[in-house]
């Protein structure tokens, strides 16, 4: 996470960041303001857009945990290591290389949590993680077909075909 210092009472607010305690990057616009055990982003404000540019780029090495529980018990599973993640009505599946767990939260809340990573919805019920998908083949009615490197096969259902090439073109 990021800690803003500044004397610019706004620039937190400027870049979107929320307030926390817990961080290991220090960004600021005043060389005072460094902390020698963290990692410091000094720049001048006159430099602020690029800042923001940077800052998706490194949300995005940021990991993202899953908590979530399978019959031999509860786990965190780090969003890296799913290969997809389904809902069958209220029960949402996480499913990794070789298991598959169940979690308490929602499809649209680990979504939201995903925007950053390699994943896409690929239909109404399922979230893939590209970066887990070994071959991708045309299918019937303009759907696409997902041979993951784990053996399972998905569909890309019609509606979401375009947001999903979409995603594979970042």
């Amino acid at each position: 996470m990021f800690k803003v210092k500044s004397k610019t009472k706004n620039l937190q607010s400027q870049l979107h960041l929320p307030d926390v305690t817990s961080y290991e990057v220090v960004i600021t616009d005043d060389k005072s303001m460094m902390e020698d055990d963290k990692v410091n982003l000094v720049f001048p404000l006159s430099q602020l857009h690029e800042v923001e540019k940077l800052l998706p780029l490194l949300y995005a090495k940021e990991p993202v945990y899953f908590n979530a529980s399978n019959e031999r018990g509860t786990t965190r599973i780090e969003a890296a290591d799913i290969y997809f993640i389904e809902s069958f009505g209220d029960d949402i599946y996480i499913h990794t290389a070789n298991d598959k767990y169940r979690t308490s939260e929602r499809l649209y809340q680990i979504e939201e949590d995903l925007k950053t990573k390699d994943f896409v919805r690929i239909s109404k019920s399922v979230i893939v993680n590209i970066a887990k998908i070994k071959f991708i083949n045309p299918a019937l009615n303009a759907k696409l077909k997902l041979d993951l490197r784990n053996g399972h096969v998905l569909e890309v259902n019609r509606s979401y075909v375009s947001t999903f090439r979409t995603a594979l073109s970042l």
